[in-house]
């Protein structure tokens, strides 16, 4: 009886402490799971506040991840470790702009001849499919392709909003935007157009201008700007290299400072040149 009495006190006392424990464990995975739905939804919302010229792909995310894991062991710290593999995931995306930026350069350039064709053919023959033919043999690609394309679509009885839209699209300009609204005037007002498309000229005339003023005045600058931002880390290797001593001292409060400042430097280099490549 005794046995059993201890067995019934025994399996009593296990049920009341699995129970609670139940709870906790529950209560925590339900903590977790929330605290993981919140994370979610941060880091959801932040990459929609990220300006797109700034966004990067998964797989970039991913090596930017793995160069983070790599400076954590290489500095001995994740705030170096951090701006580093910020710094690195930036550098392809800087490029991707540096290649955008000259397309449209290359566009406003065209588009300043093509609008000048396109308003002297309208002048003479308030037409715009002929004015896009005109300027279609005229101009070459990129622009004189859209114009090709613009005036093939609207000729075999495509929807004109959506050839226009598609068409402001593939311009990505501002001027490109104003002449589209431009077409889509004279489409139903004909002739009394034809002086805004001059007007328009002048004004990518002076877009051009200010922007080869601004492209030969901080040309120089911008590259001695780029190879002093982008030196630090390579000296930093070199210094691993032929200085082995220096690990150390770059693992130092001091030395993992001058590192941080180095890369926010170049970090904050990429922002300027944004900047002023847009201005």
């Amino acid at each position: 009886m005794s046995n059993l009495l201890l067995g019934i006190i025994a399996l009593s006392l296990g049920v009341a402490v699995a129970i609670p424990m139940l709870l906790l464990f529950e209560s925590s995975k339900r903590r977790v799971k929330e605290t993981g739905d919140s994370f979610q939804r941060w880091v959801t919302q932040a990459e929609k506040n990220i300006p797109s010229q700034f966004k990067v792909s998964k797989h970039w995310q991913l090596f930017g991840l793995a160069v983070f894991l790599l400076g954590c062991w290489l500095f001995n710290s994740p705030l170096p470790a951090f701006f580093g593999a910020l710094l690195i995931v930036l550098i392809p995306n800087q490029l991707l702009h540096r290649h955008q930026q000259k397309h449209r350069d290359m566009v406003l350039e065209q588009l300043s001849s093509a609008v000048r064709i396109f308003a002297a053919e309208f002048a003479v023959t308030p037409q715009i499919e002929r004015g896009l033919v005109a300027v279609g043999r005229r101009i070459p690609d990129p622009v004189g392709k859209i114009f090709r394309r613009t005036h093939s679509q609207l000729t075999y009885g495509a929807n004109s909003d959506e050839v226009f839209a598609k068409m402001i699209r593939e311009f990505n300009s501002p001027y490109g935007h104003m002449f589209v609204q431009l077409l889509r005037t004279a489409q139903k007002q004909g002739r009394v157009v034809a002086p805004l498309f001059h007007d328009l000229v002048s004004r990518i005339t002076v877009a051009q201008e200010l922007s080869q003023y601004n492209k030969g005045e901080l040309s120089g600058e911008r590259h001695i700007g780029l190879l002093l931002t982008i030196a630090p880390l390579p000296l930093y290797f070199t210094l691993q290299y032929y200085l082995p001593e220096a690990r150390e001292f770059f693992q130092t409060g001091a030395g993992q400072t001058i590192v941080t400042l180095s890369f926010l430097s170049a970090i904050g280099w990429f922002f300027v040149d944004r900047m002023v490549s847009e201005a």
